[in-house]
């Protein structure tokens, strides 16, 4: 959670055979997210 703010940053992401397994870790490191959700 953003300190102080309230507010709560969520990304999302879905996955597929053949697809990119570090794009959820760019999400992670390249933005300012709490919460990571992917299907």
């Amino acid at each position: 959670m953003a300190e102080g703010s309230g507010l709560v940053r969520i990304a999302s992401g879905q996955g597929f055979w053949g697809d990119d397994l570090e794009a959820p870790v760019r999400q992670v490191e390249a933005g300012p997210i709490d919460y990571l959700m992917l299907d």
